[in-house]
């Protein structure tokens, strides 16, 4: 997994889902409208893929749950943890 500013992509399940679509990663970048050395950036995480390009992907790779690839459980959960508690307050 890596950090992208707040995003954390997991970058195997992406890879996997790229290979049960017989997709390279140039390919995809074409797909979503985006350069492939842009996209090879965001792959690696040096790069943060924007909210339409995280859509984007989902739609050619058929995810319907983002966060499978692109949230951290334990973001989700530090997330779920916080609106909990202001609810409580």
């Amino acid at each position: 997994m890596c950090n992208e500013g707040g995003r954390i992509m997991k970058r195997e399940i992406l890879k996997q889902k790229l290979s049960e679509q017989h997709l390279t990663q140039g390919q995809l970048a074409s797909k979503i409208g985006i350069c492939e050395n842009s996209m090879s950036r965001k792959m690696r995480g040096k790069r943060e893929f924007r909210v339409s390009e995280v859509i984007a992907i989902c739609n050619v790779l058929q995810i319907a749950n983002p966060s499978e690839i692109f949230f951290d459980d334990d973001v989700l959960n530090s997330q779920r943890n916080i609106s909990f508690r202001k609810g409580n307050r």
